[in-house]
């Protein structure tokens, strides 16, 4: 699933991690991980960048994270999005070291 539901009224902590590989990024400077709310297209909480990152080139992997305690209404679902700033080329999250994770704990009203 893309996206965390929030099924009750109150204070939530939302944590996400992502594992990316951004070996094929040519002069990669910043790994970045936000929360979106409700399907936002501008950050709504936890941003979180990483920067300056190790030159790419064989050793292109990295974890970034954020997290974030906030009041929700009824239904309210988080999306979380990973960047990677460079000047060109591809990347993509690593799954097979299970770092990639997103989750909710509800903590109260």
């Amino acid at each position: 699933n893309t996206r965390l539901t929030l099924p009750l009224v109150g204070k939530w902590l939302i944590t996400g991690s992502l594992f990316i590989d951004y070996t094929n990024i040519v002069t990669a400077t910043a790994l970045g991980v936000r929360f979106l709310l409700n399907g936002a297209t501008t950050t709504s909480f936890g941003q979180n960048v990483v920067a300056p990152l190790p030159a790419a080139g064989g050793t292109g992997t990295g974890v970034t994270g954020a997290f974030m305690h906030v009041t929700t209404a009824t239904t309210d679902y988080f999306e979380m999005q990973g960047l990677v700033l460079g000047t060109s080329g591809t990347w993509q999250t690593d799954t097979t070291v299970n770092i990639t994770r997103m989750c909710a704990a509800y903590v109260g009203e």
